[in-house]
């Protein structure tokens, strides 16, 4: 049996390059931009300011289910992340489509329909990266 080469030569070249223009920012400016994506939407805190709906229902899982605190927060704080992502996706979705004051979807220009599918794509992979969190603290129990 003879091993085939799935990526030509010229391909894994094009690659190699366009691996070395995605490394991130360069800038300091940009690196502080971008650290700042994650808080744009208002679905996550910093990394020790843990919210208050979070902590109210971590200490339910620790009171009631006698979960370790820290493990009762990990899983507390995924679920209030996938409920705020999907909140957000049905306030996007009803903005757009059914509240009267917006045009609707098929009026709206090509732009406006990218940027509301593009906020839809973030908010449905934030919200999957929560669930696998989520999943993952489950499984320890």
């Amino acid at each position: 049996m003879t091993e085939t080469n799935l990526t030509s030569a010229r391909k894994a070249v094009a690659n190699r390059a366009n691996a070395q223009k995605s490394t991130g920012p360069k800038t300091a400016y940009g690196k502080k931009k971008s650290a700042k994506n994650a808080t744009r939407h208002g679905l996550t805190r910093g990394r020790n300011a843990s919210d208050p709906e979070a902590r109210a229902l971590a200490y339910a899982l620790t009171e009631l289910d006698g979960l370790a605190p820290g493990f009762a927060l990990t899983i507390a704080e995924a679920l209030v992340r996938q409920t705020k992502a999907l909140r957000a996706a049905e306030v996007l979705i009803a903005n757009a489509v059914i509240d009267d004051a917006a045009a609707r979807w098929e009026e709206l220009e090509n732009s406006a329909q990218i940027q509301i599918l593009d906020r839809l794509v973030a908010l449905s992979d934030y919200e999957r990266r929560a669930a696998a969190t989520l999943g993952k603290q489950l499984r320890k129990v």
